[in-house]
């Protein structure tokens, strides 16, 4: 699975950005499976150098398994989340507990093995993506069996909250997502298919993956990834790609390159 993490942090005054920290994450929680994951520590305050800048308060970096937007596990199954310009999910059922956009993806790489075993566990919780940053939201996720999915959180008729819980799988042009939504009852808003927003990428990266026969080797998929990666844009929240990462769901291995620099790849192994 690959994914690009693309996201601007623009200064106050808008007129530049944040150098975030990158920051890969490895967890062996007790009872659950080993993974690795990626983190933007902006998100919690962590620009780069703040590890050796002797006066940032480390305290935070204990909530770091909870604030990842991508990773792997031990059984090979990978997911990550991108933005959406719509209102924010906020799902209200009385019989279910609530749970985040973030700690969701901990959840999954701490429990699931499969595709269809994450579904089900999301299934279970109430989604509440109120607070995460100032999208919506939908996820990408993958396993070792070739299974895949999209799972978008979408408008009832006459609604402004997102809330209903969408899963789409087993067609070939469900293989890529960028920032708008793939279901047909979001055309119309914001990012619904008409949105301009990453079309371009999508196609670039449905057209490559099809001329492909859906099938690439871990050059081809790189190469893919800096094809469709983007410089800042001060203007666009989803620009600057901070890394791109290349799941390897079968050998539950991550190839990493920072801030489009894909003539240095690191090299990393969930154990």
């Amino acid at each position: 699975m690959g994914r690009n993490y693309d996201f601007c942090h623009a200064t106050e005054d808008g007129k530049g950005y944040k150098s975030i920290a990158a920051i890969i994450v490895h967890t062996a929680p007790e009872g659950g499976k080993k993974s690795i994951s990626m983190v933007d520590g902006m998100q919690l305050g962590f620009g780069q150098g703040f590890y050796t800048d002797g006066k940032s308060d480390l305290s935070p970096l204990m909530g770091l398994p909870y604030a990842a937007l991508d990773g792997i596990n031990e059984d090979g199954f990978a997911i990550g989340v991108l933005a959406l310009r719509e209102n924010q999910t906020k799902q209200n059922d009385k019989n279910k507990p609530r749970i985040g956009t973030t700690t969701a993806i901990r959840m999954l790489l701490d429990r699931a093995s499969t595709v269809k075993e994450a579904l089900a566990m999301l299934a279970g919780y109430n989604m509440d993506m109120q607070g995460s940053g100032r999208s919506n939201y939908h996820y990408f996720m993958a396993d070792a069996t070739g299974d895949y999915a999209i799972v978008e959180y979408t408008l009832e008729k006459g609604e402004t909250i997102p809330t209903v819980m969408e899963k789409f799988t087993g067609n070939d042009t469900l293989r890529c997502v960028t920032n708008f939504y793939v279901s047909p009852t979001m055309v119309g808003t914001n990012d619904g298919w008409g949105s301009l927003h990453g079309k371009e990428r999508y196609w670039t990266l449905r057209n490559c993956l099809a001329r492909n026969n859906y099938c690439l080797d871990s050059k081809q998929a790189m190469s893919l990834l800096q094809d469709v990666s983007q410089p800042a844009d001060l203007k666009n929240i989803t620009s600057q790609t901070q890394w791109s990462c290349l799941y390897n769901l079968s050998e539950k291995t991550l190839r990493l390159a920072i801030l489009r620099e894909y003539g240095k790849i690191y090299n990393f192994k969930v154990e």
